[in-house]
């Protein structure tokens, strides 16, 4: 897998390489590719400004500078120190951001982006990796907006295990190429355009109705969980063993991992909304929210979680208080969540502010009560 180094040693030879290769694995479609991805680009038009792009993994700043030229206000974010100063000399006007996305967008890059583009870069990220980052990149869009993804990628794992057969020693095996089937567990919505035996572009939009998370907690700031956030998810989390006691289970890194992407049976990642809320002192709490479950009117809430020294202090009442008038605020007229029934604390804490029990359901290692509140 290549690292910051590698790239930074192959900057200067790497739109020519890219050329060199154009109709071979893994660069067959290249310029077609971008084409088509710059074209979709300027198709939109505001009537307010300039069109807003996140140019992830932008490298030399091929698309970003092309993007620029036609009048559009370009963010481009890479790790490589050197791949961006190939892109400075192109890009005129472009702003640039050093960060390793891999761990989840950088920090201060605000909201409100026409287009999130990321071209022959989120191969590097696992594929756990590419759903939390691609369910990021919805929550900076404007209504309307869309990420694009072009990279050697694939509708089915068939036809990706045919381009392995068919690029045979030249094979990348550490690069984890998208598969758009693979994606729709997460996305259903995802479109996937073919654009060579190699190439494809992979497109989502945020669908209408996608919550406002700082709404949700006024007053902290608040964020979808990104993986370089788990280190302060899991200090949350380690500071309650009572809950995970009665859990039978142990707080980790890798569950808190495997929680991002855990959605119930019909629910996407756009749904999905596990929060990390921060005050001035750090890290406060988790809260893990899925949007129109059991049904379209009732909001879940699958994790609410503070650290443990704001507990007993009021602020749990007063953050569910703020999360229920959101959610109400938003369309949804009722909540619901579970608890496990010999838990004291969410035993008495989530009937005090109005949820009623609704049922039990007995499972191997605890007894889940069920309750909903209508808002």
């Amino acid at each position: 897998m290549f690292d910051n180094r590698d790239f930074d040693g192959w900057a200067e030879s790497y739109d020519s390489d890219v050329r060199e290769s154009a109709e071979r694995y893994p660069f067959a479609g290249y310029e077609e590719l971008m084409d088509r991805i710059a074209a979709q680009v300027l198709g939109c038009r505001r009537a307010d400004g300039p069109v807003k792009v996140l140019d992830l993994g932008c490298g030399t700043g091929v698309l970003a500078s092309r993007l620029a030229e036609a009048g559009c206000s370009v963010t481009g974010v890479d790790f490589s120190a050197e791949m961006l100063a190939e892109a400075s000399r192109r890009c005129g006007g472009v702003k640039l951001i050093r960060a390793d996305f891999s761990a989840g967008l950088p920090d201060g890059l605000g909201d409100g982006f026409d287009f999130v583009t990321c071209t022959y870069a989120i191969h590097h990220l696992s594929a756990g990796g590419q759903a939390r980052l691609l369910r990021e990149c919805l929550g900076v869009l404007r209504p309307g907006g869309a990420v694009l993804v072009g990279d050697v990628a694939f509708e089915t794992r068939r036809e990706l295990e045919l381009c392995r057969a068919h690029a045979a020693e030249e094979w990348d095996s550490e690069e984890n190429y998208p598969v758009a089937e693979e994606l729709r567990r997460f996305f259903p919505a995802l479109e996937f355009e073919r654009i060579s035996f190699c190439a494809g572009i992979l497109r989502l939009s945020p669908p209408a109705g996608m919550l406002d998370i700082d709404s949700l907690f006024s007053g902290y700031d608040v964020r979808v969980l990104r993986e370089c956030d788990i280190p302060e998810a899991a200090g949350i989390c380690s500071g309650n063993p009572e809950y995970y006691g009665y859990m039978r289970s142990l707080p980790s890194t890798e569950a808190l991992l495997r929680d991002t992407l855990a959605v119930p049976e019909g629910k996407g990642l756009v749904d999905k909304y596990f929060l990390l809320i921060r005050d001035e002192a750090g890290p406060l709490g988790l809260a893990d929210i899925i949007s129109g479950y059991p049904e379209g009117a009732t909001a879940w809430i699958g994790l609410f979680m503070l650290r443990r020294s704001a507990q007993g202090k009021g602020v749990g009442r007063k953050m569910a208080s703020q999360l229920l008038s959101g959610l109400k605020a938003a369309g949804f007229r009722r909540a619901g969540l579970a608890y496990v029934k010999d838990n004291p604390v969410p035993s008495h804490f989530w009937p005090g502010i109005g949820f009623e029990p609704s049922r039990e359901t007995v499972l191997s290692e605890y007894t889940l009560i069920t309750a909903f509140k209508t808002l």
